[in-house]
Parts: structure tokens; C-alpha cells; sequence
């Protein structure tokens, strides 16, 4: 062999032997390690938006920390566990405390963004200082963190009957309802006519599907003009308003008719977000019930001036059902005294 054959042979050799080393070098080089999902509760915090009762919702609200908008949510975590008494109650897929479909379905803007929430309706034996335990799973990797709550039914009625007296009655109920009597509608199912054929979709999933979770009263959209105690219309003006305009001339606690009225430069090409929110406070007033404080991170959709970022985050508190329940299943005009 001559010379500059058997050099160029070694250096082909060279090559072949370098590259071999480095594809066994890839192989063994050690991958970097998959992280358990990092899953944080923001709400509830703190008594008493902590305080549950029989027939009441208690919505967690969180987020995954170090997920991205570029990400599925399937991406960074494959189910969420809910443990309660050592005892599983729920088991999630993302698709399901992640809730994009309601935004991308009526077309809003402002949904962007990863609002997780759980909606917790099984609360095991009544009891204090009770520890909910919710774990987020990436395949064998799992993450949990722990809110405590308090299942005290007494304390429930007791804090929705002190809403009641200093909120649901008015402002200065000694001065003017001396007998802390409440107005609300003649039944628990209401009948309401859109007058706004483009926020239809919007009000009807509003009303039927999420204001009726949180109060627990019957939406039902009518034509007819001898049953319709709500009705929705646009307006010109500022915003939004709920305004009683008929009543029981035989008891003047008794809500006949209120009318719900939106801004008309709020309708297309504005539909958004904040539109959903707009649609169940005044629905709330048109029901009874008053404003409450802004408090950061809590989207209590009765809170005065309050800016809100999730569709589904909003809720009304568990005192605040318990409330509602409690004037609606007595009749209008009952003394909370």
C-alpha cells in the first residue's frame, strides 16, 4: 500500500472512530430530569371565604407555576387529585379546571391565560380546621399543597344572616327598614326576555348556566309578556344598570319586573370578557343582592368596581349562596331581625 493511501486510510479511520465516540458519548449523556408540576392555590386564603355548608361550592382558584402560553395545559400536568378526610372526591383532567371552551365558544376577548379552578361540592364530615389536599400528576411525578377550610353549617348561616342584615337589606337598615325585611323576586325561577339579539348566547349561558350555579335559581328565556320579571335591553348611557320597576302593590318587597339595561357602545365589536361579569352583577342586584368590597385576587362578580381577568373565576362566596338561599326560601318582605 502506498503511503498517501495508508495515511489517508488512518485519517478515515480517525474520523469514523471520533464519530462513534461521540454518538456513544450522546447516549450515555444524562438527561436532564423531569419536574413534578409546581401547582399554587391563590383563593380561598382566609376565613371566612373558607367557610362551606351543605349545598354550598367552594371554587379553588390557582395557577401552575412556570407554565407558559405556548403550552397545553395537558403539556404540564395529566390530572389533578382532590383528597378530603384521607379520602379521594375528585379526580380532574386539565380540559376540565382549565376553561378556555366558554371564552373560544361565545367568541370573547380577554381569556388568555391559565385560570385553574375546581369546584369543590363534596365536603366529607363536618367539622373545623379541615385540610383539603389537592395534587397535581405528571406521569409518576406528583406535587400537592394543602388549604384548610372549615365545614360548620351553624357558622355558614350565621355569617350569611349578618350579610343579610348589614347587606342585603341596605346600606342603613335601622334608619329606614327598621324590621330588616329584604326584596327579592316572586319565585325561584325567573323568566327573563333579551332584548339584544347579539348577546343572546352570552346572556343565556350567563344567566342558565353560571349565575343559576352560584344562586341556585332557575333562568328561563321567554317571549311571553305576562311572565317575564327580567328583561334585558340596550341603553344609552354609562355602562350597565339594574333597576326594579314593578312591584306587588299587595307587599312592596315583592320584585314584579326589573330591567337590566347595557350600554349600547358596549355592543359588536366590543363583546369581551368584562361584558360576562357585567351580565351576572346586575342580574345579582336584579335578585337582591348588594355590592361587596374589591379585594385583590378574589373575583367575587358582586364586587363593586372590581376589574376581572377569568371567566369562570367568578364566583359569589359561600356565606353569599347560603345567603341567597336563605331569603328566597322565605317569602318577600321577611324580617331578617
Amino acid at each position: 500500500m502506498k503511503k498517501g493511501r495508508f495515511v489517508g486510510w488512518l485519517w478515515g479511520f480517525g474520523v469514523v472512530l471520533a464519530a462513534g465516540a461521540c454518538r456513544r458519548e450522546n447516549l450515555t449523556m444524562p438527561m436532564i430530569p423531569a419536574r413534578p408540576p409546581r401547582f399554587e392555590i391563590r383563593y380561598p386564603l382566609n376565613y371566612p371565604a373558607n367557610l362551606v355548608g351543605d349545598g354550598t361550592i367552594l371554587s379553588i382558584e390557582g395557577a401552575l407555576e412556570g407554565a407558559v402560553p405556548v403550552q397545553r395545559p395537558e403539556d404540564v400536568v395529566d390530572r389533578f387529585e382532590l383528597i378530603i378526610d384521607g379520602r379521594r372526591v375528585g379526580i380532574f383532567a386539565p380540559s376540565q379546571v382549565v376553561d378556555e371552551a366558554f371564552c373560544t365558544e361565545l367568541g370573547l376577548v380577554g381569556c388568555k391565560g391559565w385560570p385553574l379552578l375546581i369546584d369543590v361540592r363534596e365536603f366529607g364530615a363536618p367539622g373545623r380546621g379541615k385540610r383539603l389536599v389537592l395534587r397535581a400528576w405528571k406521569g409518576s411525578l406528583m406535587t400537592e399543597v394543602a388549604l384548610e377550610f372549615h365545614y360548620d353549617n351553624a357558622d355558614l348561616q350565621q355569617k350569611a344572616l349578618e350579610f343579610i342584615r348589614t347587606r342585603m337589606v341596605g346600606t342603613n337598615p335601622e334608619k329606614w327598614n327598621p324590621e330588616y325585611r329584604t326584596h327579592r323576586m316572586s319565585d325561584v325561577t325567573i323568566y327573563y326576555k333579551n332584548e339584544i339579539p347579539y348577546y343572546r348566547d352570552l346572556i343565556r349561558r350567563t344567566l342558565e348556566d353560571f349565575v343559576s350555579k352560584w344562586t341556585g335559581l332557575r333562568f328561563i328565556e321567554t317571549d311571553r309578556e305576562d311572565v317575564r320579571p327580567l328583561i334585558i335591553y340596550p341603553h344609552n348611557g354609562i355602562c350597565c344598570g339594574a333597576t326594579p320597576k314593578g312591584e306587588n302593590p299587595a307587599n312592596p318587597y315583592e320584585i314584579t319586573l326589573a330591567l337590566l339595561s347595557v350600554d349600547k357602545g358596549r355592543l359588536p365589536p366590543k363583546l369581551q370578557l368584562d361584558d360576562l361579569a357585567i351580565i351576572a352583577h346586575e342580574t345579582g342586584h336584579a335578585i337582591g343582592l348588594p355590592h361587596t368590597e374589591c379585594v385583590n385576587g378574589d373575583h367575587d362578580f358582586m364586587a363593586d368596581r372590581c376589574p376581572y381577568s377569568k371567566a369562570s373565576g367568578l364566583h359569589l362566596h359561600p356565606y353569599q349562596q347560603m345567603a341567597v338561599k336563605m331569603v328566597y326560601s322565605k317569602p318577600p318582605g321577611y324580617s331578617w331581625r
